[in-house]
């Protein structure tokens, strides 16, 4: 008897059932030729004891990384004047000091990254070295290290994270509708905590560089999947408007 398929779960139900199909093509290969497929089974054995090595060692080389990065963010911060326990930069009192450090601890911090590239910290390093680039060579180089922190990051949120970081660099050089689909970009994860931050500010720099279309777009999408988000007033005032004006 036909068994009777829920539209919903149809592709489930296909998948399952072609998975099925392989294993009795399986079996039936493995009772005609036992010996071929002893081989074969050995060699996914040992790709997946590969697989288990590769894993072992990314592990490895995570934690690897991260004690680094943060020895280096540890004597950055120590050395810009940060008090014992405050891990954050500190702007020294005299500016050449200050300056003296952050070209110290720019290379560091930018060698690391290249020594553990595709990690958590890595990506964290290049971070650092972008805020640190903006100040003393200038937001194109800034620009330019956050690109290469977006290119190097594999984990979805910290991507995302990185293109907040590299929209706001890009709005500051005028480059606003660059800004608002980076802007964009970071509000489409939805494992990343700040994406609804993310889409008001794609709505208000768009509005800021005149793409009214793109701007009442990202506003209702705002309001549609997080109505409670509180814009700023005047943000949101000029948001209204130009819906307004659309319908």
């Amino acid at each position: 008897m036909a068994r009777k398929r829920n539209p919903d779960s149809a592709p489930a139900e296909e998948t399952l059932e072609g998975i099925e199909t392989i294993f009795d093509r399986i079996a039936d290969g493995i009772s005609a030729r036992p010996s071929m497929f002893l081989g074969t089974v050995i060699g996914i054995l040992a790709i997946f004891g590969g697989l288990g090595v590769f894993l072992h060692q990314k592990k490895e080389k995570e934690e690897e990384s991260s004690i680094e990065v943060a020895a280096i963010q540890r004597d950055y911060f120590r050395d810009s004047g940060s008090a014992p326990g405050i891990f954050r930069e500190s702007v020294a009192a005299d500016p050449k000091v200050h300056r003296n450090v952050q070209e110290e601890y720019l290379p560091k911090f930018q060698q690391v990254a290249e020594d553990y590239p595709r990690t958590t910290a890595g990506v964290q390093a290049l971070l650092e070295a972008a805020t640190i680039s903006v100040e003393l060579e200038g937001i194109p180089q800034g620009i330019e290290l956050l690109r290469e922190a977006k290119t190097a990051s594999s984990n979805a949120s910290l991507r995302a994270l990185v293109s907040m970081r590299l929209a706001g660099l890009l709005e500051a050089s005028g480059e606003l509708k660059a800004a608002a689909a980076e802007f964009e970009l970071a509000s489409l994860e939805k494992a990343f905590p700040a994406r609804f931050e993310a889409l008001g500010e794609a709505a208000r720099i768009s509005a800021e560089a005149g793409d009214d279309q793109r701007a009442v777009a990202f506003f209702l999408r705002l309001e549609s999947e997080s109505p409670d988000f509180q814009l700023l007033p005047h943000v949101r005032h000029k948001l209204s408007l130009l819906v307004s004006k659309a319908q």
